[in-house]
C-alpha cells in the first residue's frame, strides 16, 4: 500500500498540464510517459484518435536506405 501511495505522489510531482486549442495535435511516445486527461464537459465536442508507429519498420527502412547508398547487399 505504501508503494502505491509513493507512486501516486511521484506521478503528480512531475505532472504538467497542457490546454489544447481547436485544431491542435498532440503526439507522444506512449512507452515513455504516463498520460491522462481531465473530464470533458458534456457540451464540448471532441475528437480523439490514436495510432501506433512501428519503430522496427522505420529502422529497417533506414538500414536498407543506408545499404543502398553504400551499394551493400543485405
Amino acid at each position: 500500500m505504501k508503494a502505491a501511495q509513493e507512486y501516486h505522489k511521484i506521478l503528480y510531482e512531475f505532472a504538467i498540464e497542457i490546454k489544447n486549442q481547436p485544431g491542435d495535435i498532440m503526439v507522444f511516445d506512449n512507452r515513455r510517459l504516463v498520460h491522462g486527461r481531465k473530464a470533458f464537459g458534456s457540451d464540448e465536442p471532441r475528437l480523439i484518435e490514436g495510432w501506433y508507429f512501428d519503430w522496427d519498420m522505420l529502422y529497417s527502412y533506414l538500414r536498407m536506405a543506408m545499404m543502398k547508398k553504400k551499394k551493400v547487399e543485405p
